[in-house]
């Protein structure tokens, strides 16, 4: 059997230490800053891939646990953005004293908030017993919402690199992804 990876339909993100892999200037918070959130963002990605390529080989007898992955899934995510909205977000804004400079993200968000709701409610009634596990169900859910959420996911990591022009004025973000990372469990990726 050929090795199936987690990196499709969805594209994977590069980040933007990579793609400057052969660049004379070393990196710098904001370069750190968004590389660390393409990891993250790429975490999900690779999930939610997992979910749409494994969801038509469900067997009856595992399309709970399927459902459950689905839910633990989409908890993930939910957390990611209801933490940006909570912290990250408020944060630049104040300390940039730009209002609505977060404003786009909290649009993206909106766009794929629902279609992700509905996933999460599908897996939830099967968990349930309440609904038919059906994989063409679960891919049509997913193709309502994932080309706004890859978009966002994707449009995010410019709007970090493009937060430099700021500077010392977002010297705090680091510590505050790594209180995010802290409160979510994930450790930051740069040192």
């Amino acid at each position: 059997m050929a090795p199936v990876y987690a990196d499709h339909p969805f594209s994977l993100l590069p980040t933007p230490i990579f793609l400057a892999k052969d660049s004379q200037v070393a990196p710098d918070m904001f370069d750190e800053l968004a590389s660390e959130m393409a990891l993250v963002h790429n975490v999900m990605i690779r999930g939610l891939n997992s979910i749409y390529l494994q969801a038509p080989h469900i067997k009856p007898a595992d399309e709970k646990s399927f459902c459950k992955y689905v839910a633990l899934w989409w908890t993930t995510l939910h957390g990611h953005h209801s933490g940006e909205e909570a912290m990250f977000f408020p944060y630049v804004e104040k300390v940039t004293g730009v209002a609505g400079i977060m404003d786009t993200n909290i649009e993206q968000h909106k766009a794929f908030h629902d279609g992700l709701d509905n996933l999460k409610a599908y897996a939830d009634a099967v968990i349930a017993g309440q609904d038919k596990y059906e994989a063409s169900r679960v891919l049509a859910l997913i193709d309502d919402f994932g080309p706004a959420l890859l978009q966002h996911l994707s449009d995010e990591i410019p709007t970090i690199l493009g937060l430099r022009k700021y500077g010392d004025k977002l010297a705090g973000l680091p510590q505050l992804f790594q209180e995010e990372a802290d409160k979510t469990g994930v450790s930051n990726c740069f040192p």
